[in-house]
C-alpha cells in the first residue's frame, strides 16, 4: 500500500490557514519551495516511492492523475470549441450567407481602433462569426503545439473570443501571432513555452489595421506595411511582458495589457512623428441587448453544470477558490481542479450580465468582450469576493464625476477594472473599493497615450495603478504595525 504522505496546515497566498485535503492527502508532496517564490502555491507532484512495493501502486497513480488529466483537458476544449461552433452557426443564422460575407468584409476592413464595435461596423451575425472562427483557430494552435492546458491558456481563450466583438478579427491577428512564433524560433525557445503571449499580444491588432487602412496608403502598401508591422509587435511583446511583470508584482490580471500600453504608447508616436495619428474611436451598437444577454446566460448556467458535475455535484471547492488572493500566477485550475474553476466562470460571468442588467446598461459588442473576459479570467485571479470592491470603487468614481452608472463607459470600466482584483484580496476590501476609484479616474486618460491601438486599455491603467499603490498600501500597514501582509517589492 501507498503510505498518505501529509503535511501541516497550509497557508494561502491570501494568509488563510487551510487543513490537508485533496489530493494532498494521498501519495501527493508539494515541489520543492526552492524553484519558486514563497508566496506562490506549487504545483502537486506525486511523491517518490519509499520502497520497492510502493513503486507498482505509484506508477498505477501516475497513470490515472495523467488519464484524468487528458480527460480535463477534453472538457476544456469541449466547452471552447463548443462556444465557437455554436457562434459561428448562430452567426450564419441570424446574417445569412450574404450578409454574413458582408459584415466580415467591413470588419476585417476597419481601422479597429478602440472602441469600434464590431456589431455596428458589420453586423450581429458576422461578428458572432468573427468570435467563434479566430477563437477555434487559437484553439487550434494550442492543440497542435500541445501546450498545456493552464488558467492562463483558458483565459486566453475567451479573451480572444471576448475581444473578437471589438476589435480583433482574423486579418489583424495572424502577423502578430507569426510574430510570436518568429521570437520563439529565432531566440531558440519552444513556440508551446508562449502560448499565453500568442493569445494576448493581439491587444495590438488595431496597430495593424490602422497602419493598413487608416492612414490613407493603397490597398496593397497598406496591407504590407500593416502586416510588417504586426511582425515587429509580436517579437518584441514575449520578452517585455516578462520583465513589465516584475513592475505590478502579480498584482495586475493583465499583464500583456500593461505591455501592449508602453508598446502602444511608442508606436503612437513613431506614427505621429510620420503624419499618421491615431486617434480614439467610440463606435457602439444598439438593439441587441436580449439576444446578447441569453446567449451569455445560457453558456455561463452551460459553465457552472459542466463544473458542478466535474465537481462530484459538490460546491465546498468553491468557498476554498473564493479564499485565494488571485494574485498572478493564481492559475485556480492548477490550485483547485477544473470542476471548481469552470463554476467559477459561471458563476462571475453571470454576475457580470447581471450587473450590466442591474444598472440598466444595454449589452453591446464592448460590454459582452467585457463579460468574456470575466469569464476567462475566472480560471486566472478573479472571483466573486475579489471583483465586488473593485466594482464599488468604480461605482463610487463614476457617480462623482457624474457619470450614469448605466453607460457603457462606466460599465466596461467595472468589468474590465477587475484587472486589479488581486489587490482587493492582498490589502482586503476597502484597499479594492480604493483602488477601482482610482482606476476609474486614471483609466479615462491612457487611452490617448497609445491612441487606441492597444485594446487592453484597462490593463495598462491597472497596471499603472498597481505599481503606485502597492508601496502606499504597504507603508499604512507597516503604519497600522501589520507587516505580515505587505507584498515583497
Amino acid at each position: 500500500m501507498v503510505a498518505a504522505v501529509r503535511r501541516p496546515s497550509r497557508i494561502h497566498d491570501d494568509g488563510a490557514p487551510e487543513a490537508p485535503s485533496g489530493p494532498e492527502s494521498g501519495p501527493w508532496r508539494r515541489a520543492d519551495p526552492s524553484i519558486g517564490p514563497p508566496e506562490v502555491d506549487l504545483p502537486l507532484v506525486p511523491a517518490s516511492p519509499t520502497t520497492l512495493d510502493d513503486a507498482q501502486p505509484a506508477a498505477a497513480a501516475q497513470a490515472a492523475v495523467r488519464a484524468s488529466s487528458v480527460g480535463m483537458e477534453a472538457v476544456t476544449y469541449r466547452m471552447v470549441v463548443g462556444l465557437c461552433l455554436v457562434s459561428m452557426v448562430l452567426g450564419l443564422a441570424l446574417a445569412g450567407p450574404v450578409e454574413l460575407w458582408r459584415g466580415s468584409l467591413d470588419i476585417m476592413q476597419s481601422p479597429s481602433r478602440l472602441l469600434t464595435d464590431y456589431i455596428a461596423v458589420g453586423n450581429l451575425g458576422a461578428t458572432f462569426f468573427n468570435a467563434g472562427f479566430i477563437t477555434v483557430l487559437s484553439t487550434l494552435i494550442v492543440r497542435v503545439q500541445r501546450a498545456p492546458l493552464t488558467g492562463l491558456v483558458i483565459a486566453g481563450f475567451y479573451t480572444v473570443y471576448a475581444f473578437a466583438f471589438f476589435g480583433k478579427n482574423l486579418f489583424n491577428t495572424i502577423p502578430i501571432t507569426v510574430g510570436v512564433y518568429l521570437y520563439a524560433r529565432l531566440t531558440r525557445g519552444q513556440f508551446r513555452e508562449h502560448m499565453g503571449a500568442m493569445l494576448f499580444a493581439t491587444a495590438l491588432a488595431p496597430a495593424v489595421s490602422h497602419v493598413a487602412f487608416g492612414i490613407g496608403s493603397p490597398v496593397w502598401l497598406g496591407v504590407i506595411t500593416g502586416y510588417a508591422t504586426g511582425l515587429l509587435l509580436g517579437f518584441v511583446v514575449p520578452p517585455l511582458a516578462a520583465q513589465f511583470k516584475k513592475f505590478h508584482h502579480g498584482l495586475s490580471l493583465y499583464n500583456i495589457g500593461f505591455t501592449a500600453g508602453m508598446v502602444g504608447m511608442l508606436t503612437t508616436a513613431v506614427l505621429n512623428l510620420f503624419g499618421f495619428p491615431a486617434e480614439l474611436n467610440s463606435l457602439y451598437s444598439r438593439g441587441n441587448d436580449l439576444v446578447l444577454r441569453i446567449f451569455i446566460f445560457v453558456f455561463c448556467a452551460a459553465l457552472f453544470a459542466v463544473g458542478l458535475k466535474l465537481s462530484n455535484w459538490s460546491m465546498r471547492g468553491e468557498w476554498q477558490l473564493w479564499r485565494r488572493s488571485g494574485r498572478y500566477p493564481g492559475d485556480f485550475v492548477e490550485r483547485v481542479g477544473l470542476g471548481d474553476t469552470m463554476m467559477n466562470m459561471g458563476i462571475i460571468g453571470a454576475m457580470s450580465t447581471a450587473l450590466v442588467w442591474a444598472l440598466g446598461g444595454e449589452l453591446n459588442g464592448p460590454l459582452v468582450g467585457g463579460v468574456f473576459t470575466t469569464i476567462g479570467f475566472g480560471a486566472f485571479g478573479k472571483h466573486a469576493l475579489n471583483v465586488i470592491p473593485i466594482w464599488v470603487g468604480v461605482a463610487v468614481g463614476s457617480l462623482i464625476m457624474d457619470n450614469p452608472l448605466g453607460s457603457t463607459a462606466v460599465l466596461l470600466t467595472m468589468l474590465f477594472g477587475t484587472t486589479i482584483s488581486p489587490l482587493a484580496s492582498v490589502y482586503g476590501p476597502l484597499a479594492g473599493v480604493f483602488a477601482g476609484f482610482m482606476h476609474s479616474a486614471l483609466v479615462l486618460n491612457t487611452a490617448a497615450l497609445h491612441g487606441g491601438l492597444n485594446l487592453y486599455n484597462h490593463g495598462f491603467a491597472g497596471g499603472l495603478i498597481a505599481i503606485l499603490l502597492i508601496p502606499i498600501f504597504n507603508a499604512v500597514l507597516q503604519v497600522f504595525r501589520k507587516p505580515d501582509r505587505t507584498v515583497n517589492l
